[in-house]
Order: C-alpha cells, then sequence, then structure tokens
C-alpha cells in the first residue's frame, strides 16, 4: 500500500477499505464553522472527540465531520457511523492532521519505523513513507534508500504517521481511535502533539 498517499485501512464488519487523506469513498456531512464547536461536535457522535493541547503554534484551519459511506461499513455499520478531521497549518508549511473515529479502523502497513515511545499507557510507532514503493513490508521498506527513517520524516512530500490504537472513553462517551499525520515536524514535536491529546467533554 502507498503510504505516500497518506492511505489508512478501515475495517468494520469484516469490510476492508482505503481511507486516503481526510476522505476517500466517504461522504461529508458538515464542517464546522465558528460556532460549531468540537464540544458541539462531542453530541453528534458516539466516540469520545479529543483535540491537541499542543499544535507547534500551528493555526486551526478546518474541522469537519463526515459519515461513513455504505461503500466503506456496509448496510449495518454499528457505532462505526462518523469520523473527524482536524487540521492546523498546512501548504508549504508544517502541519498536523488528526483523523479520529470509533475503534473501527486498524493501520496499514508497510511504512518505515521512525521512532516508538509509551503514551496514553501503550506503545505508539511514528512512521513514514516507504522510499521502497514496491515494499511488501517492514524489511524491504527502506531498500534502496541512503536516508535514514528520520530524515525521510523530514523530506516533502512524506508525512509523519502515528498510529493511536485506542484513547480512553470519557464522559460517557465510547473510546476512540486516532491517526495524526504531520509534515515538517521533528520526532519531539510529534510526540509532544500526541501526549497533549485531551478529550473536548
Amino acid at each position: 500500500m502507498n503510504r505516500k498517499a497518506r492511505r489508512r485501512k478501515f475495517t468494520a464488519a469484516c469490510t476492508a477499505v482505503a481511507f486516503l487523506g481526510a476522505a476517500f469513498a466517504f461522504a461529508p456531512v458538515a464542517s464546522a464553522k465558528d460556532g460549531n464547536s468540537l464540544a458541539a461536535i462531542q453530541k453528534k457522535v458516539p466516540f469520545t472527540v479529543y483535540t491537541p493541547k499542543f499544535t507547534t503554534h500551528l493555526p486551526l484551519i478546518s474541522v469537519k465531520l463526515s459519515n461513513y459511506s455504505e461503500q466503506a461499513v456496509g448496510a449495518d455499520p454499528g457505532k462505526c457511523t462518523y469520523y473527524l478531521t482536524t487540521q492546523y497549518g498546512g501548504g508549504k508549511s508544517p502541519m498536523v492532521e488528526l483523523v479520529q473515529s470509533y475503534r473501527c479502523s486498524d493501520p496499514p502497513a508497510p511504512m518505515a519505523e521512525v521512532a516508538t515511545f509509551k503514551t496514553k499507557g501503550q506503545q505508539v510507532t511514528i512512521s513514514t513513507a516507504c522510499p521502497n514503493a514496491s515494499a511488501t513490508g517492514e524489511a524491504d521498506c527502506l531498500t534502496g534508500s541512503t536516508a535514514t527513517p528520520q530524515e525521510l520524516l523530514q523530506q516533502l512530500p512524506n508525512l509523519g504517521e502515528t498510529w493511536i490504537p485506542k484513547l480512553p472513553a470519557r464522559g460517557g462517551h465510547l473510546p476512540t481511535t486516532a491517526n495524526i499525520s504531520t509534515s515538517l515536524l521533528s520526532v519531539s514535536e510529534i510526540k509532544k502533539v500526541v501526549r497533549s491529546l485531551v478529550s473536548v467533554d
């Protein structure tokens, strides 16, 4: 799977679909405006909504609440109904994009592992795109590359990908799975973003 396209594989009810950026085979529900805060969105979704307190001073660019298409999750999606995308910064500047939903998603492979650290009671891995586009797994991800994973992380159009399998449930809502995509951020900055995640409720 080509991770330079920021692809995420989402599975629900044994159905696997590709997830590209903030939308791929999904239908949008709503875009947040000034009066549509994350706290208001929390009332619409079953999972716990999180937000980073640290964004390396990047401004909030967009908040988008979307729903999974029937093609993605089938006719009976259960609690896999919505996903939320928030983006800070972007363009040629550094960027942080947080995509979160109920736990109906699995991390894809392969990717180049940059760093692993413990936070939120679990091991979390920062990864970036394989320079070997034909890679079938982590073992051949770096084949033909002279750059280290840390160097690849800093090269556009590569993105950092940090998969957080389970964020705790809060305020009577369900647990959350989150993916943080970043560009032009260092490992230490990405760790700070992840560790700063707090629920809005």
